[in-house]
């Protein structure tokens, strides 16, 4: 069902062609869920695009795709409904928001309502802790760098691994770990998710994600001092 339904297979077919609204049978709380599968769509494909206007907005490819997959394989399993019926109502609401594409203020209101609905059924995962991110960033950085050599990209990857590391290590050292424990610990850290990308290539951009996450924690992290 996540395939049916993911954003890329939405804005496969071209709107003009979408079907007209089809959801008979479902309840007002499903419309709002159908409603909200195709608004944050549109917004993650703006985001994809590089649209303006969704600043405020975290990236939704990967949680957007996660969340209508939780809700077309619920609203398929209702009696009377399909994978094609839960379908064909997205789309008939993607087509809808296209018709209001010029209201961005009444569509940006809505959809961080939408967001709050989804974090709401499909919450999301726990931030990465400081290790976490600092494995994240060594091995984004080492990734980068057998690609394209000593670029300005890995260069920068590697300083904010340096910074991660920094951040995870003044926990450790409160805890009374050592240097080389804290080394051990987050060396761990590293293989842990070296072995996690082997099994799982196809979660890259859900690994580019986190990362984005980790800068975010580490902003918040140093203004709050």
């Amino acid at each position: 069902m996540r395939c049916l339904l993911s954003l890329c297979l939405l804005f496969a077919s071209p709107l003009a062609a979408a079907p007209p609204l089809a959801a008979r049978g479902f309840g007002a709380a499903e419309q709002v869920q159908l409603r909200c599968v195709a608004l944050l769509a549109i917004i993650a494909n703006d985001q994809q695009r590089g649209a303006p206007g969704w600043r405020d907005f975290a990236p939704l490819q990967n949680r957007g795709s996660h969340f209508a997959g939780q809700v077309g394989a619920a609203l398929a399993a209702l009696p009377g409904q399909s994978r094609d019926s839960v379908r064909d109502a997205i789309l008939g609401h993607v087509a809808a928001f296209q018709k209001r594409a010029d209201n961005r203020a009444a569509l940006s209101d809505e959809g961080h309502q939408c967001v709050a609905l989804m974090d709401k059924i499909d919450p999301p995962a726990a931030p990465p802790s400081m290790a976490q991110c600092a494995a994240l960033a060594t091995l984004a950085a080492r990734d980068e760098q057998s690609r394209s050599g000593a670029s300005g990209a890995s260069r920068n990857l590697a300083t904010l691994a340096t910074l991660f590391e920094a951040r995870a290590r003044e926990p450790l050292r409160a805890q009374g770990k050592s240097e080389t424990e804290s080394d051990i610990l987050l060396g761990l850290e590293r293989e842990r998710l070296a072995r996690e990308i082997a099994a799982q290539p196809d979660q890259a951009d859900a690994r580019s994600d986190q990362l984005e996450a980790c800068i975010d924690s580490l902003a918040d992290q140093v203004n709050r001092g």
